[in-house]
């Protein structure tokens, strides 16, 4: 039944101008004790069948319950899905596709909006009715000012473990498997913490979110949409 379940995502010009208006919800759950949905606004020109030509994404998160805030950090991909998630694709639109959008959060940051300007490069230039989109939130860790989470030494002194990568086991400071996998990932990738807090996300232009599970491994959760 869940892959039934979608998020209805309204094409129009008019709409997707509508800066206070325009946007509409595309994913939700919960991490951190804190439930929260991201929203999206789809910017673009609308040709004569209704498909709208794609300038922009605006996304926007909203946290609803919980004491931690997450953010969104300010980078997206986006990747045409030839082959998995093709169940979600419904018989009244044969010539639909489908795609995914994988944003990147994490827990102890007051960012809130996104934008995904569409480049050639992009695979997302033409969003048609039927179309379905599948959003992942991959989880980056807090802050290393309060985990330490890229010092093993320090783990004794962080002021807050990140639950996502890490675990307390009476003194000592473990790596959860998924923070072992991921802070691996993130290293052969190149994707680090600056100073200053923020992540560069150098010419990173894929991500396996499948072989690192940055989330509890559940195929049924609030992230499908599709356009109408």
């Amino acid at each position: 039944m869940h892959e039934k379940l979608k998020f209805k995502i309204h094409l129009s010009e008019e709409r997707g101008a509508d800066q206070e208006w325009g946007y509409q919800p595309i994913f939700s759950e919960a991490q951190y004790g804190t439930h929260y949905v991201v929203n999206a606004r789809f910017v673009g020109n609308e040709d004569v069948s209704g498909a709208l030509n794609l300038n922009t994404i605006h996304f926007y998160l909203q946290n609803y319950t919980g004491s931690v805030t997450i953010g969104l950090e300010d980078f997206s991909l986006i990747e045409e899905c030839t082959k998995e998630y093709q169940e979600l694709r419904e018989p009244h639109y044969p010539d639909c596709k489908v795609y995914k959008i994988i944003l990147f959060a994490r827990g102890f940051n007051t960012n809130l909006r996104h934008c995904h300007k569409i480049t050639d490069n992009d695979v997302l230039k033409v969003f048609k009715a039927g179309d379905i989109l599948v959003t992942e939130v991959i989880y980056l860790p807090i802050t290393k000012k309060l985990t330490f989470w890229d010092d093993s030494s320090k783990y004794g002194e962080a002021l807050y473990l990140d639950p996502v990568y890490q675990l307390r086991d009476g003194e000592h400071v473990i790596l959860t498997k998924i923070g072992k996998d991921m802070i691996g990932y993130m290293q052969e990738a190149g994707l680090k913490e600056s100073d200053d807090g923020r992540f560069d996300f150098g010419s990173i232009s894929s991500f396996d979110q499948n072989a690192i599970l940055t989330g509890p491994s559940r195929h049924c959760k609030a992230s499908i949409s599709m356009a109408i």
